[in-house]
């Protein structure tokens, strides 16, 4: 059964409602996939919204493919996370995932948004990884919910991989 958590501020009345994919991303040798907003000196998990008739794993291998340059291999659901923000009147789902790439790169397509907020992708461990979600500072409302958002699905991930590597 997945987990559902709910982040942020939800004594409101929801205006619209989005639902987007967040994929802890795994390299063969175990690194893992982020991607960094230099214009913000701000680190997430690659992923986005979903597109109309899209399954929630079709949006994940597109958004990995977009976003890192790499093939999915495998993938696994973790959790629902119900982001509630209250400024923007929205309640926006995203769905926990923990996938696998193979080991050739292809070419990222960053949106212009992406682009204009100079995105790179970095590779770290895993403990690279917990310890930049625990020293990483949000400057804003919405990166507060980001860094809750990405620390909940690194935390499910490290659960199931401790699990399937018994």
């Amino acid at each position: 059964m997945i987990k559902t958590y709910q982040i942020g501020d939800s004594d409101f009345q929801v205006a619209r409602q989005r639902q987007a994919v967040r994929v802890l991303v795994l390299t063969p040798d175990e690194k893992v996939l982020v991607m960094t907003y230099g214009k913000y000196d701000f680190s997430v998990l690659p992923g986005g919204g979903l597109e109309e008739g899209e399954t929630l794993e079709q949006a994940c291998r597109r958004e990995i493919l977009e976003e890192t340059g790499y093939q999915c291999r495998w993938i696994s659901q973790l959790c629902q996370i119900d982001d509630y923000r209250k400024n923007e009147q929205l309640l926006q789902i995203h769905y926990g995932f923990v996938a696998g790439v193979s080991e050739s790169k292809l070419a990222q397509n960053l949106d212009e948004d992406e682009k204009s907020d100079k995105v790179y992708l970095e590779l770290l461990t895993l403990e690279e990884l917990v310890k930049r979600f625990s020293v990483q500072q949000p400057h804003t409302e919405q990166q507060s919910l980001l860094r809750q958002r990405d620390r909940i699905i690194l935390q499910e991930a490290l659960t199931y991989l401790h699990q399937v590597r018994k």
